[in-house]
């Protein structure tokens, strides 16, 4: 049975026994090399894929947690216009005895301040 080898990348060309047992070596070694660039350009391909799959699962949470806080900020934000009505004002305001006022008086402060 024939020994087939690469010669200049494209082109096959048949080996005969003699020339097969003197250059056995080189034929492995570029075969090895070979073999050897497949698998690590298959196993950064494979590490690439896990990467982008890792990475879609991410943006997928972080994109649940997004709309979830949304929800919540709307709940919220419905929760303070309810607190901020003028019906509850008034409930709270009988509630904490609190009664209207008719003058106000400010505090004014003075120009000169104490340092230590």
């Amino acid at each position: 049975m024939p020994n087939y080898c690469l010669k200049n990348s494209i082109t096959l060309k048949k080996r005969n026994s003699f020339s097969q047992k003197l250059s056995l070596t080189k034929c492995s070694a570029f075969n090895l090399t070979l073999t050897g660039l497949f698998f690590s350009l298959l196993l950064v391909y494979l590490w690439q894929v896990n990467g982008l799959a890792s990475t879609g699962y991410q943006i997928n949470d972080l994109r649940n947690q997004a709309q979830e806080l949304q929800q919540q900020n709307e709940s919220l934000t419905n929760e303070y216009g309810n607190l901020q009505s003028m019906q509850n004002l008034d409930a709270k305001i009988d509630e904490l005895k609190m009664v209207s006022i008719s003058q106000t008086d400010y505090l004014t402060s003075l120009e000169t301040a104490l340092a230590r």
